[in-house]
């Protein structure tokens, strides 16, 4: 190695624990593997406190468990980001963890999928079943002209099926409407009783989803399995995304065999559901009233088990920067006073601590 060279620490998550998550990792993955479904954990923290680092250490315990039975799945929200539905890539990513793979030993989800040809007479039955419900997502949605308005079904159609049914139950204003496309009142009501039809049928459809599955996961993990969510990152989305993946896992919420893992910072997520729903409640003089449901309460729906991560003590940081010193070369390290002052003077946060070492190794270079 280069003597010259300094290494610099990346923000990368790792499955190494310098955090001491062993004193609570048991208990955690005791609830995700026997604890009874449905059910959701929150893991909570601030960012850059190692959410993802103990979530991965959690789903690594899982797949170490080699069981058919036990499926563990990863969704990064914020990577999907600029997907036209957020909630629809979590669902698909949820049904692609079920699909029958080859052996080996990769993680499940990492396995190269069994070939049709290939399969036995009950895989191809779940795959049937699977396949149903992937293309149950993606259903047409069909219009009628209404009158002598014409109008770009198709375009509308595809702006429609961006926003998920579970969240079309907010009512629409036929004057609204009107105003907006520069028609007539009346028209709007004759569209307005359109899209509640519409919206009756999307909402059927959603209900048939959640039965398929619920009927259909028992039969590929059988009666003491269990799908594993681990759904990391909420917090970095917009809040409409992020509203959008919790809608979402309220499908699975009466679903047993399912477990979800949220790794998020909670205050985050309050404060985008308390944004994303402010103006759906305003009084007809257009003056804000008290929303129905506080962001805190809509996630105390959603979360049964949550837990906080603990802040880090100076006794944990000053060990942890002694494990981070150990991966840059030896003349690179701190000197025992410099780390001393760095465990009681940082904030008691992981990926901080790492942004300091860098700055301090940037400015001793220069």
């Amino acid at each position: 190695m280069n003597k010259d060279y300094v290494e610099y620490l990346t923000d990368y998550w790792t499955t190494q624990d310098h955090l001491h998550f062993s004193d609570f990792r048991p208990a955690l993955f005791n609830i995700l593997t026997q604890a009874r479904t449905p059910l959701t954990v929150g893991v909570f923290g601030p960012w850059g406190s190692g959410k993802t680092s103990l979530l991965r250490m959690l789903k690594s315990d899982v797949d170490e468990k080699r069981s058919p039975f036990l499926r563990a799945v990863w969704f990064t929200a914020w990577k999907y980001y600029r997907h036209e539905a957020l909630w629809r890539a979590f669902i698909m990513r949820v049904l692609d963890a079920l699909y029958p793979r080859e052996q080996g030993d990769k993680p499940w989800e990492k396995r190269d999928r069994i070939l049709i040809e290939d399969l036995g007479e009950k895989q191809a039955e779940q795959v049937k079943h699977l396949d149903r419900l992937s293309r149950s997502l993606y259903g047409t949605v069909e219009w009628e002209d209404l009158g002598q308005w014409v109008m770009a079904w198709d375009e509308a159609g595809k702006e429609l099926a961006k926003i998920p049914a579970f969240l079309l139950l907010l009512s629409v204003r036929a004057e609204k409407i009107a105003d907006m496309m520069g028609i007539s009142p009346d028209m709007a009501k004759l569209l307005q009783r359109e899209v509640q039809n519409h919206r009756l049928e999307q909402l059927a459809s959603m209900e048939q989803f959640e039965s398929t599955f619920r009927k259909v996961l028992p039969e590929i993990l059988g009666d003491d399995g269990r799908l594993i969510v681990f759904v990391d990152d909420l917090d970095r989305c917009l809040p409409e995304k992020a509203v959008e993946v919790l809608e979402a896992i309220k499908l699975f919420v009466e679903v047993p065999h399912t477990a979800f893992v949220l790794g998020m910072d909670r205050s985050v997520i309050e404060c985008g559901i308390e944004a994303r729903y402010r103006d759906c409640f305003r009084r007809q003089n257009g003056e804000r009233i008290e929303l129905p449901i506080s962001g805190a309460s809509y996630v105390q729906k959603i979360v049964q088990i949550p837990f906080h991560l603990p802040p880090l003590a100076v006794d944990d940081v000053r060990e942890y920067i002694a494990a981070l010193d150990e991966e840059v070369p030896s003349d690179s390290r701190l000197d025992e006073v410099t780390a001393e002052v760095f465990a009681h003077g940082l904030l008691p946060n992981p990926r901080q601590t790492k942004r300091a070492l860098n700055i301090y190794r940037l400015l001793k270079e220069i």
